[in-house]
């Protein structure tokens, strides 16, 4: 699911919230929330709070993408954005670095021989 799937396990219910990409700068944002079927004035409270916190972090996660695709674009940027600040996504680059060791080269290969050279240094001892 990671890296594009998120789940939230909260007293008042359990949501989900999918990032889909389209395009290169367009992605799709799904989500859901499942609820306990307490209506009590408590739990609606809960609810409503707990709403109010997911829409500040859902505003957040966003102007976060617009920076990183935005920052990309500028002179200082010096290559691509993998953070290893978090255990989740370090596990998921170190998978990808695997995967493509292209990601490890400090330059990137000319356009329209990535997977040739992606293959030549997996193959490589």
């Amino acid at each position: 699911m990671f890296p594009n799937t998120v789940i939230g396990l909260y007293p008042d219910g359990v949501f989900f919230y999918q990032e889909i990409p389209v395009t290169p700068t367009q992605t799709k944002q799904r989500g859901g929330i499942i609820g306990h079927p307490d209506d009590s004035r408590e739990m609606k409270a809960a609810r409503y709070l707990s709403g109010r916190i997911d829409n500040d972090t859902v505003k957040e996660d966003q102007m976060l993408t617009i920076w990183s695709c935005e920052a990309t674009k500028s002179s200082a940027y010096d290559g691509i954005i993998l953070s290893d600040l978090e255990y989740g996504l370090k596990t998921y680059h170190d998978h990808l670095r695997v995967l493509m060791p292209v990601l490890n080269e400090a330059n990137e290969p000319s356009e329209g021989t990535l997977a040739k050279h992606n293959a030549y240094l997996k193959a490589d001892p």
